[in-house]
């Protein structure tokens, strides 16, 4: 049975969030993690001071391929970026500030 494009999205978001919650448990100084939604991808930008300022007009991903075997079925694209600088750099092709959902990290452990 073929999955429709809510339920892609639904398993692109959950991956998202297991990134979201690894990324800034392992990496303490990630103030905000937006997630652009796509059913073809996990599409990740992360704030951070970690990163120095840039003369970059766009932010540009690494990517990373899906890794099923680690319960990772989606490609990823990830960012990072100033939190100066955030909503001053063009976004990567398909990625768009009016989709873009803030996730939340409430509990960081040690």
């Amino acid at each position: 049975m073929k999955k429709t494009k809510d339920e892609i999205l639904k398993e692109v978001h959950r991956q998202a969030l297991y990134l979201a919650k690894a990324n800034c448990k392992a990496n303490r100084s990630i103030k905000k993690v937006y997630w652009f939604p796509s059913p073809k991808e996990v599409r990740l930008l992360e704030v951070t001071e970690e990163v120095g300022f840039t003369d970059d007009k766009a932010i540009l991903p690494l990517y990373y391929r899906e890794e099923p075997q680690y319960g990772l079925p989606f490609s990823m694209g990830v960012a990072w970026v100033h939190p100066a600088q955030y909503r001053n750099r063009k976004l990567p092709k398909g990625w768009r500030w009016a989709d873009a959902l803030e996730i939340r990290v409430l509990a960081r452990k040690k």
